[in-house]
């Protein structure tokens, strides 16, 4: 059973790493899923980004890919994830890092994960900073 959109939770961060116990520590959390940088930065700017889902329902194995859209005419990114093995009753953890991430200008992003041809969508932006 795959997990519902809603219960599929989103964190974007520098840097995260899975633990034991079924923890994940976090290192540069951005709470309100903006990266903000120099209002005068130049692009192609590159920095490091981690995009964590935690997959709070479902179960059973699943194919997965990510997928970024940029808000700039690029081709996206895209490519497979490991092959997932989520047990019922537990969280699930994906982590998806970039280092460097390299952002093409200010905007949306779109995060685009899929597991067995199910599209969880999540945005992000990078900003100029206030």
């Amino acid at each position: 059973m795959l997990p519902s959109d809603a219960l599929v939770k989103f964190i974007l961060c520098d840097s995260a790493r899975e633990e034991k116990d079924n923890k994940v520590s976090l290192l540069g959390v951005y709470p309100d899923d903006t990266v903000y940088l120099p209002a005068d930065a130049r692009f192609p700017a590159a920095f490091p980004l981690t995009l964590v889902y935690f997959l709070l329902d479902g179960e059973g194995a699943f194919s997965g890919a990510i997928e970024l859209k940029t808000p700039i005419p690029q081709p996206p990114f895209s490519g497979p994830l490991p092959n997932i093995q989520k047990a019922a009753k537990q969280p699930g953890t994906i982590l998806v890092s970039f280092t460097p991430f390299v952002a093409g200008g200010f905007g949306r992003y779109e995060a685009i994960m899929t597991l067995n041809n199910q599209r969880y969508t999540r945005t992000f932006t990078v900003a100029p900073a206030p």
